[in-house]
């Protein structure tokens, strides 16, 4: 489901609604960024989501940028691991290398060399494990960097955000206790449902 279907069930799940103005299209929309955030805390560390990417080193820089994306490991040459997500923000002076301002520095010499099929040229490169950052759920897409209109989890799992965005929604509003403590259980069912799915690919 996109995110105009999402928003469109929230609003029949809580007030029952069917003609959305845009001031509540955005408000149901921040509630499911809201849900979003706490479910992909939930599947950030599956295997699933995880991505190599290979960063090549100019011959006359001893430094790479960065993704923004989270990083889990880095490796150099023969795949030794050179740094890994509880040590990245720092320094190693024996093995020549650190991080600073989102760029790795590095003693070329602990890195292996391949062809860069961008330009032909036999280059030192790391290898790097990465999870992608979370992108925000929009109704049109400016930068696909960091947006998205359909969320990341399989389509049967869609619905655990409108359960999350409604809880969310009804938490924001006195008066509704009942509804409150429905809402809280059907997304703490789902989000142990996805748990239990991701678990399985990690």
């Amino acid at each position: 489901m996109n995110t105009l279907e999402l928003i469109s069930l929230v609003g029949q799940f809580s007030f029952g609604r069917y003609n959305l103005t845009e001031r509540d299209k955005n408000l149901y929309l921040a509630y499911l960024n809201i849900a979003d955030f706490n479910l992909y805390q939930i599947i950030k560390n599956s295997s699933s989501l995880r991505k190599e990417l290979i960063l090549f080193f100019d011959d006359d820089k001893n430094y790479v940028n960065l993704p923004e994306d989270y990083i889990k490991k880095i490796f150099g040459a023969n795949d030794r691991e050179l740094l890994s997500d509880n040590k990245l923000f720092g320094f190693d002076v024996t093995n020549n290398f650190y991080y600073f301002d989102n760029k790795l520095y590095i003693n070329k010499s602990l890195l292996s060399k391949k062809v860069d099929v961008n330009d032909g040229l036999n280059k030192s490169y790391v290898k790097l494990v990465i999870i992608p950052k979370k992108k925000k759920l929009v109704l049109n897409i400016i930068n696909p960097n960091s947006e998205l209109t359909t969320p990341i989890y399989p389509e049967e799992y869609h619905i655990g955000l409108v359960y999350g965005a409604t809880y969310e929604l009804f938490k924001s509003h006195k008066g509704y206790t009942s509804k409150i403590a429905i809402a809280y259980k059907d997304f703490e069912h789902f989000k142990k449902c996805l748990t239990d799915y991701y678990e399985r690919e990690k």
